[in-house]
């Protein structure tokens, strides 16, 4: 059995592609690359392919991963490059390792996503003492809506925020840093951050206008966080980074 993990960036109109129509386009590429993908046993098989963390519709990502299971090798560098060429706009192959097999996929496995976040400010200086206040609260709470009665709960989040920074160069915009608890069981959807941010610091909050981006995701090994390509790679054959052309 081998197993690979791609890194791609999801931008631009490739944005609004939900998770189900994205599994669908790169089991269409493997399909033209004929990449043999191995499949599950049972009553329905169904291909051994994963995106890890699936990104929420209207989020950009310059790091999302994939990983197959494939019976045969095949050349890692040829899959990527032969695989941007069947891809659209928007999805765009950046990295691939050959992976060490192993029980658990991606998803299992990430702990934190890194997000960039651009905030429309309305024309309005924030203050340095607005943003410190509102990160050193004891609880940060935000409006989640409960999967079970569709309503809308109040939960502290504070303990689920691992980093939060930020600059303002101009009035228009605040671009904030953070990296938040992206685990399997437990989740905090930046959005949500970025609305109790706005209420606590008095700009309105526009869920259309602000763009946010995820730049990686992590896994947690003594207490450091390693990307997660980095950690899918280790002891392996290295990393296949694609090189911008000049």
């Amino acid at each position: 059995m081998n197993r690979y993990v791609f890194r791609f960036t999801k931008t631009g109109s490739m944005r609004f592609i939900s998770h189900l129509d994205l599994q669908r386009l790169f089991r269409r590429m493997f399909k033209r690359l004929e990449v043999e993908l191995m499949y599950s046993k049972g009553y329905n098989p169904h291909p051994k392919m994963n995106i890890a963390q699936p990104l929420s519709l209207g989020f950009e990502s310059n790091s999302e991963y994939l990983e197959i299971e494939t019976e045969k090798s095949y050349d890692i560098i040829d899959m990527i490059k032969r695989g941007n060429e069947a891809l659209t706009e928007g999805i765009v192959l950046t990295a691939g390792i050959e992976a060490v097999p192993s029980p658990k996929n991606l998803s299992s496995i990430v702990e934190y996503a890194e997000y960039a976040v651009c905030l429309p400010t309305g024309g309005l200086l924030i203050s340095n003492e607005a943003l410190d206040y509102f990160n050193s609260q004891k609880s940060i709470i935000v409006n989640k809506r409960d999967k079970k009665t569709k309503k809308k709960v109040e939960k502290d989040v504070k303990h689920l925020i691992y980093r939060l920074t930020w600059t303002q160069t101009d009035e228009n915009e605040l671009r904030i840093h953070t990296i938040l608890r992206a685990a399997s069981n437990e989740v905090l959807n930046p959005m949500l951050l970025m609305e109790a941010l706005c209420e606590s610091v008095g700009i309105s909050f526009e869920q259309e206008t602000c763009r946010i981006v995820r730049t990686d995701l992590y896994c947690l090994e003594d207490g450091i966080l390693i990307p997660l390509l980095d950690f899918c790679g280790s002891g392996k054959e290295g990393l296949y980074e694609k090189r911008k052309e000049k």
